[in-house]
């Protein structure tokens, strides 16, 4: 495809946490979507953090667009201009007895406030404004966030890093939990980041929406990566013979 003489952008080389992976290595190109399955317990969240800078590593390096990157928090990694939406929306990613509002603008205060106070207006145009882009469905950017769909929680949350204009976003369980037609609309915005020359890695223990939405797969069994698949020759039997391992490891 298209994809193949773009630049790498996320390069991981060796990356080990002693316990709960060991030695992955993998790269993905600039607007090229990278699926991450495995078993539950195969490690895949776990490396999702330490690319994140949320847990620490013992060996290996990061680097974005060829440079190495010291990513001890996740403020480090994104400044390097990786961002991670975790799994757990509810409890690691939203207020939800706040605003929509609120919860947009949450990673961009240091920006957006002009001294040491926040134009409302300036907050409420934002907000609508990255809201409007992913398509959140809600009667206005006051509504609480705990009272929309899950799909729509989910967009805000994504809503939130379009303006950091980052490099490589990490999905763990993107569609986890939300309707088939909100899970098209986060495929659809999946497909836009990619075209907008973003690296996409997507954890997903749904292998339709891996075969669906990726270019290539990568599959983790027991700490390690233990294969690798283009996703257009693919099939779940495939995955799940590598994720599975039956062979001796």
């Amino acid at each position: 495809s298209a994809i193949t003489n773009n630049p790498e952008r996320l390069t991981v080389k060796n990356l080990t946490r002693k316990g709960a992976f060991e030695n992955i290595s993998f790269s993905i190109k600039a607007g090229e979507v990278v699926g991450l399955a495995g078993i539950v317990g195969a490690g895949r969240t776990e490396v999702a953090r330490a690319i994140f800078g949320l847990d620490s590593f013992d060996s290996g390096d990061i680097s974005v667009d060829n440079e190495k990157q010291s990513i001890k928090t996740p403020k480090d990694a994104i400044v390097a201009g990786i961002v991670l939406v975790p799994e757990e929306r509810k409890t690691q990613a939203l207020i939800l007895g706040s605003s929509i509002s609120n919860n947009v603008v949450l990673p961009h205060l240091s920006s957006l406030s002009s001294g040491s106070f926040l134009r409302e207006s300036i907050l409420k145009s934002f907000s609508k404004n990255k809201t409007t882009q992913v398509g959140v469905k809600a009667p206005s950017v006051n509504a609480a966030v705990g009272s929309l769909s899950g799909g729509n929680q989910q967009k805000v949350v994504l809503s939130r890093w379009l303006t950091e204009n980052p490099k490589i976003y990490i999905l763990d369980e993107p569609t986890r939990g939300i309707d088939v037609g909100a899970k098209a609309e986060i495929y659809g915005l999946i497909k836009n980041l990619a075209s907008a020359g973003a690296s996409v890695l997507v954890i997903s223990s749904e292998l339709t929406e891996i075969l669906k939405i990726t270019d290539r797969v990568l599959i983790m069994k027991d700490g390690n990566l233990a294969g690798e698949l283009e996703t257009a020759s693919a099939t779940e039997e495939s995955i799940l013979s590598i994720a599975l391992g039956a062979q001796a490891s």
